[in-house]
């Protein structure tokens, strides 16, 4: 039997830029879905989320957003962690290691695509802590059937998630030369208006 995990962190992945009002991604849906499907199965107790005000005061923190999309998939929201202060990756991952300090939550994993977990395990590392990764593809894939296969293979082929992968690689090598809060810098003082991300939609 898979262990339950106290607290899963669900990385956020931007705004869904053409709707009209503020929702989950491609990739942020994608989040969703595997992490109400987990929660369904029973194998994790608390889903956490720090997703902050990636386009300025102007809309919601991604959080909120994602964990309205949570509660619509029926997730209680006292089992819904939401932290709204995130800008980019490593910012999710101190903040949910903080609140699993702060809780005494032992056993905790993480939740993201493919393509984000080398990077998300470099950062991991760095804090000298070890997490369950998770990858939302493969939990869709193990749930969903056929039809889900069908668009993962789409998507793993597409030209947003090579576009992904090549600023991943980018990134992670940043961090190699240990340039981390310089991203992080980066990061908080261009995400405070409306932007088409070219690795999302």
């Amino acid at each position: 039997m898979t262990e339950r995990l106290d607290a899963l962190l669900v990385h956020a992945y931007m705004y869904k830029y053409d709707s009209p009002w503020p929702k989950s991604s491609l990739r942020g849906h994608m989040q969703v879905s595997a992490a109400s499907e987990l929660y369904r199965q029973g194998r994790v107790n608390k889903i956490f989320i720090a997703g902050g005000k990636v386009w300025g005061e102007g809309y919601p923190p991604l959080s909120e957003v994602m964990a309205d999309e949570l509660k619509r998939k029926h997730i209680p929201s006292e089992d819904i962690i939401v932290k709204s202060g995130a800008m980019d990756t490593p910012q999710e991952i101190d903040l949910f290691l903080q609140e699993a300090n702060k809780r005494g939550w032992s056993e905790i994993g993480d939740l993201a695509n493919e393509s984000h977990q080398n990077r998300i395990q470099q950062i991991y590392k760095r804090r000298q802590r070890q997490v369950q990764s998770m990858s939302s593809e493969l939990i869709l894939e193990d749930c969903r059937g056929k039809h889900i296969t069908n668009f993962l293979k789409r998507f793993r082929r597409s030209a947003l998630e090579r576009r992904f992968r090549l600023r991943n690689k980018l990134i992670g090598m940043v961090y190699l030369l240990r340039l981390e809060k310089i991203t992080s810098v980066l990061a908080a003082r261009s995400r405070n208006k409306k932007f088409t991300p070219s690795f999302d939609k």
